[in-house]
């Protein structure tokens, strides 16, 4: 494991982490456990997304009460190599994929 958590460290980085607020998955959505598969899926109407262990986590920890940067935090305790930037690039795609929402 990392010794510091990766933050965001220029005026841009913190600029993106603001607009995110508190990430949450869309009403519509949820994460599901397919056991027959053994993988973590993000199921909604029309969509299913198959999820690595990552993904799952951070999908978790959108639930409108964890800011980005809790959720880096929250992460770099589980897994090694977490980068801020990696944890907003997720983001945004989910939010750009109407998967996700800034509360």
């Amino acid at each position: 494991m990392q010794s510091s958590t990766p933050l965001p460290t220029t005026p841009d980085d913190w600029a993106r982490m603001s607009a995110m607020g508190r990430p949450r998955l869309r009403s519509h959505l949820r994460l599901h456990w397919d056991e027959v598969r053994r993988e973590h899926l993000l199921v909604g109407p029309e969509v299913v997304v198959s999820l690595n262990r990552p993904a799952a986590a951070i999908i978790r920890l959108c639930d409108g009460q964890h800011t980005v940067v809790d959720i880096v935090h929250d992460l770099a305790t589980r897994y090694t190599d977490v980068r801020f930037d990696d944890v907003v690039d997720f983001v945004y795609r989910l939010a750009a994929h109407h998967l996700a929402e800034a509360k």
